[in-house]
């Protein structure tokens, strides 16, 4: 791939991962000392990515659950886009529909509140009932809800380009979703009390305790594979 000219007023630069980064001239490592959100609106997304074994949330019932939590969610303006690996059909059938996620697009007065903000909404979505823990093929646990925090990090990509298709197979997505409203603004959330992050950090324990024996379980199965 040929690179386009050099513009002094777009200057260009070549991402790499911090793990693959050796300091080469014109590029830099996708990491958060590269990268922040701008201090004023912005825009983000909510990225709802259901694990095997939890429940996919149609666009209404997961904005409806985030205003149980923070009531501003429902007045907000957004753009709904079905996951790019969604909507996959092989002539007349369909092979993946839409209940493999979604991203929920919206804008926000001040982009640098956006990781204080996602942390405590992950929190309160806990305390609200929507929290699990989530088994990793090595057995790690993870602390998961309905959307994937991780995206609210500066340096992290959106990945939107559609899925690449071959023998026969086609992908057939909706045209996105826009739904007025207002700006979105964060800083009416407020930060969790005392009392509220002892809760949340006590239901995390139990639900640790409670996935413990999937845990293990896990674990065994990845000690079996690699003894092979």
């Amino acid at each position: 791939i040929r690179r386009p000219p050099r513009s002094t007023l777009f200057p260009y630069t070549t991402l790499f991962r911090s793990k693959k980064y050796s300091g080469q001239a014109d590029t830099i490592p996708r990491t958060k000392k590269h990268f922040s959100f701008v201090n004023g609106e912005g825009s983000a997304f909510f990225d709802h990515d259901p694990k095997p074994g939890h429940k996919a949330y149609s666009r209404k019932a997961f904005l409806e659950i985030l205003s149980e939590v923070f009531p501003a969610i429902a007045d907000m303006g957004s753009v709904w886009t079905p996951s790019t690996s969604s909507c996959i059909f092989k002539g007349g059938q369909q092979l993946v529909g839409q209940d493999g996620g979604m991203h929920i697009y919206f804008a926000v007065k001040n982009a640098t509140d956006l990781p204080r903000f996602s942390e405590v909404l992950f929190k309160r979505l806990w305390i609200a009932g929507h929290g699990y823990i989530f088994i990793t093929k090595d057995g790690k646990q993870l602390e998961r809800t309905i959307f994937d925090q991780a995206v609210f990090s500066p340096e992290r990509l959106d990945f939107v380009a559609g899925a690449v298709c071959r023998d026969g197979l086609e992908q057939r997505l909706p045209d996105p979703v826009y739904t007025p409203g207002n700006v979105l603004d964060t800083s009416l959330l407020p930060d969790l009390t005392e009392e509220e992050e002892t809760q949340y950090q006590r239901l995390i324990e139990q639900a640790k305790e409670k996935a413990r024996p999937a845990q293990e379980r896990s674990e065994e199965h990845t000690s079996e594979l690699q003894s092979h």
